[in-house]
Formats: structure tokens, C-alpha cells, sequence
């Protein structure tokens, strides 16, 4: 079984995928650790700033075709319980197969 530390408390600012976008803007290549499948964080190009699904702020990125060849997701986690539902939507995102890698955890 699969268990994770809680950091409940913790700040995941930081870990907000937008943030990839000065990298990506610089050429970068990034591999998305988990797909973003686990957690919220502010939508950056909403002026609200709404906290939304972080995986949907990476599918986001991943939509976008200057990211093509730059931005990649790592699936070695994606098929843990709590993923499940993120699993299913990338299943069906044959688009994205290209760019999932599978990295060990």
C-alpha cells in the first residue's frame, strides 16, 4: 500500500505548475512529477485567483502547443488510489500519451 506524507500545514505555493511557464518560456524541458494529481493551487490567470485542481492548471499547460517538446508528465504514481480519478482523464487524453513518462518513485 501507498502512503504519502501529510503536509496539510505546509505552503504548496510554490508547487503550482504556472509557475513552470518562465522555465518552459526559457526552453527548458520539465517532466511534471505525478502529473500534478494531488493537491489545489491559485489560478494564476484568473484575476480571483481561484484555487483549482492542480492537475487541471498542469492540463492546462499541457494544452498548450508552445509547451509541445518542453513540458512532460511523469505517470509512476498516477495508478495509486487517491489518483485514480486523474488516471482516468489521462487514459483518455490519447493526445497526451506521447508526453507521459513512467520516472520510479
Amino acid at each position: 500500500a501507498e502512503s504519502t506524507v501529510d503536509v496539510g500545514h505546509l505552503d504548496q505555493e510554490l508547487g503550482n505548475p504556472l509557475l513552470l511557464r518562465h522555465a518552459l518560456d526559457c526552453g527548458v524541458r520539465v517532466i511534471a512529477a505525478h502529473c500534478a494529481t494531488v493537491g489545489r493551487n491559485k489560478d494564476l490567470d484568473d484575476p480571483k485567483c481561484p484555487q483549482i485542481e492542480s492537475f487541471d492548471l498542469w492540463l492546462r499547460l499541457m494544452d498548450d502547443r508552445q509547451y509541445v517538446g518542453l513540458l512532460f508528465g511523469d505517470i509512476s504514481a498516477t495508478t495509486s488510489f487517491k489518483r485514480v480519478e486523474a488516471l482516468k482523464r489521462l487514459l483518455q487524453r490519447q493526445d497526451l500519451h506521447p508526453r507521459l513518462v513512467f520516472g520510479s518513485d
